[in-house]
């Protein structure tokens, strides 16, 4: 199975986090390559699509962990449509290592990833892509108010360095975290990503 780039170092960092406290360490390697079978050795448990996956323990998880479900050769770049048991089996991978996602889409397949989330435990953040399309930024949103009905988030993250990179105007990017903040319940988080110098250029976000 290919994985993204990010997770061999990503969990080799856990590992070496925890391998001092664990009896058996492992290596990011056997995590990501994890023998099918219905029994698991010590130290391992089974996931829902088969695999032995190392159980960390609460005590080495991290707080939690950009996710994106897409392998070798997909990308929303190119419109791939992700199903929800591809989202199912790259979540199982880091289920045990984090406490919690994010994400940065809700079209494509993606919304499914909230609910698979809950289901296995994880907190979430819903991310929105905004870009320079405001028809495909409606429908990003408009997706996003779908699943906000059926599925409780943590943070509702609403563009990523979308002024950064020019693709909105601050104008642009209050409206629709207006439009957000309207359609979901009150104790939900709202925000948007943005590199640190945005913020300072743009101190109206913060209110």
């Amino acid at each position: 199975m290919k994985h993204p780039s990010f997770l061999v170092p990503l969990l080799g960092l856990l590992v070496g986090a925890c391998s001092a406290r664990t009896p058996n360490p492992v290596d990011a390697a056997s995590i990501l390559g994890g023998q099918a079978g219905s029994v698991c050795p010590a130290g391992r448990k089974l996931a829902g699509s088969g695999a032995c996956i190392v159980d960390f323990g609460a005590q080495c998880k991290l707080e939690g962990v950009a996710f994106s479900p897409y392998t070798q050769g997909q990308s929303p770049l190119t419109n791939t449509v992700v199903s929800a048991v591809q989202i199912q089996k790259r979540l199982e991978l880091v289920a045990d290592a984090t406490r919690g996602i994010r994400t940065y889409s809700t079209q494509s397949g993606l919304a499914a990833t909230c609910r698979i989330a809950r289901e296995l435990g994880l907190g979430f953040d819903q991310g929105i892509w905004l870009g320079t399309d405001p028809v495909a930024n409606d429908k990003e949103i408009s997706a996003f108010v779908e699943i906000a009905r059926t599925c409780q988030m943590d943070f509702v993250i609403v563009g990523n360095e979308a002024l950064w990179r020019k693709d909105l105007t601050l104008s642009d990017l209050v409206a629709s975290i207006a439009r957000v903040r309207n359609a979901v319940p009150a104790g939900v988080r709202i925000t948007t990503a943005e590199v640190w110098k945005t913020w300072l250029d743009y101190p109206a976000l913060v209110d």
